[in-house]
Formats: structure tokens, C-alpha cells, sequence
């Protein structure tokens, strides 16, 4: 069952997903997937005059298994032709019936 839940999952990502560049720097190792721009983030909690500034993306485990790039880590860039060059600051799983579906990631 969580096999057609992650597959639906997949197929809703890749309404809005869009093409994106991957960058691990210190392995020298950087990858095109597609990642789906996110409204919110979760688990966000401050003062209310704090201001978090960013992009939000998802990023489907699927996709980084098939360029063999494993989860997405703090200081990984993001590359967007419209959003630029970004640093991944915060990342969620993303866990359907106990397996991991994809990624939520925050980057400035």
C-alpha cells in the first residue's frame, strides 16, 4: 500500500516540478533532478518578529536514487534558473507509511 501512496506522491510532485541542479562541493558531485517549489515550510517556531527568508523545495527520493545522489544535506547548493544559486539550510523527510517519500528542504 505505501508503494502507491509514494507513487502518487511522485506523480503530484511532478505537477510542478521544475529542473534543478544538485551540488554536493566538498565530493565534487553535482546532478540535474527536478525538485517542486514549496509554500510553507513545517516545524517553523520564533518570535513573531522573526523573519525566515528562503525557498522552500521538494525533492522526490526517487529521483536522487536514480542519479545515485543520496539525502540532501545542510550546505548542498541549490541551482534554479529563476531562484539562483542557494544553500540548503533545513531539510524534513517526507515519510509515508514509514518510508521515506522524498525531501523538504529549505535553502537561502
Amino acid at each position: 500500500m505505501s508503494f502507491d501512496l509514494v507513487s502518487a506522491f511522485n506523480r503530484a510532485l511532478a505537477v510542478q516540478a521544475r529542473p534543478i541542479t544538485l551540488h554536493d562541493i566538498p565530493n565534487a558531485l553535482q546532478v540535474n533532478i527536478t525538485a517542486a517549489p514549496a509554500n510553507y515550510f513545517r516545524n517553523l517556531a520564533g518570535p513573531e518578529e522573526s523573519i525566515s527568508i528562503g525557498r522552500e523545495f521538494v525533492i522526490s527520493k526517487r529521483d536522487l536514487d536514480a542519479v545515485s545522489f543520496g539525502a540532501p544535506k545542510r550546505g548542498h547548493k541549490l541551482i534554479d534558473a529563476d531562484f539562483g544559486y542557494l544553500t540548503i539550510t533545513e531539510i524534513r523527510e517526507m515519510v509515508i507509511l514509514g518510508e521515506i517519500a522524498g525531501y523538504r528542504v529549505r535553502a537561502e
